[in-house]
């Protein structure tokens, strides 16, 4: 069975995910990984300004952001962001970091971000409803070009 041996959830977050998952586990010695283009639905990036992080909502790799109440996580040099769709043509992005003790949050159907180790509740403006957090998330600027389906997030 694959180890992750020195793999921490601080290398984890520093590492952009899939690189860190790709260098943290291993294949099976009889099975070869394999490399990124021959994954499936592997996409070209968006283009985007610098600063920005930029996310076309009718892609597969973009979650469920084609549709309300959608989300999408992604990792970036400096925070895990979730982006959610409050409607046709609305979003919302916030830091997915509980500022607790660091853990993610998720989304919920009641529009609503919880923590998933304490429980902390988040509304989508970033502010905490149940501890035990008490600073809200940081919420990203976004902008939305329903013409080209692209979602803008400021970083």
């Amino acid at each position: 069975m694959p180890s992750c041996n020195g793999c921490t959830r601080r290398a984890l977050l520093k590492g952009l995910g899939l690189v860190v998952l790709s260098n943290c586990g291993s294949a099976p010695d009889d099975q070869p990984a394999l490399p990124d283009a021959s994954l499936p639905d592997a996409e070209e990036p968006v283009a985007c300004e610098p600063g920005k992080l930029c996310i076309d909502v009718t892609r597969a790799s973009s979650g469920s952001l084609g549709q309300i109440n959608g989300t999408h996580t992604v990792s970036t040099p400096s925070d895990i962001i979730i982006a959610v769709r409050t409607g046709a043509t609305t979003f919302v992005a916030l830091s997915a970091i509980c500022t607790h003790q660091s853990c993610t949050v998720l989304y919920s159907v009641d529009m609503k971000l919880q923590c998933r180790c304490h429980n902390s509740a988040f509304t989508l403006d970033g502010t905490p409803t149940m501890g035990p957090a008490t600073v809200p998330l940081k919420v990203y600027p976004t902008a939305f070009d329903p013409v080209t389906n692209i979602l803008t997030i400021t970083l």
